[in-house]
């Protein structure tokens, strides 16, 4: 998607998390956002992988957006990372 907006990007990390169970994924878009062509481009990049991570995550069940992670009722989010 990035490649398609001509936006640099790159594999960020991954953290694993619950003891092995889950874990997080970043990727990594870079982009001036001081330049608004180039804030235009991260924004309709935005909007299409959105809809590219729910679509994945209907068909799959499986890959979850991290504000769904955090958002299923645990107290603290500091316990999945220092645990």
């Amino acid at each position: 998607i990035a490649e398609k907006y001509n936006l640099k990007n790159d594999y960020g990390f991954i953290t694993p998390l619950d003891n092995g169970k889950r874990c997080i994924f970043e990727y990594d878009f870079f982009f001036d956002q001081t330049d608004p062509e180039e804030l235009s481009r991260i924004q309709q990049s935005a909007q299409e992988l959105f809809g590219f991570i729910e679509a994945i995550s209907a068909r799959t069940g499986t890959v979850k957006w991290i504000r769904y992670f955090f958002n299923q009722g645990f107290s603290r989010k500091e316990n999945f990372l220092y645990s």
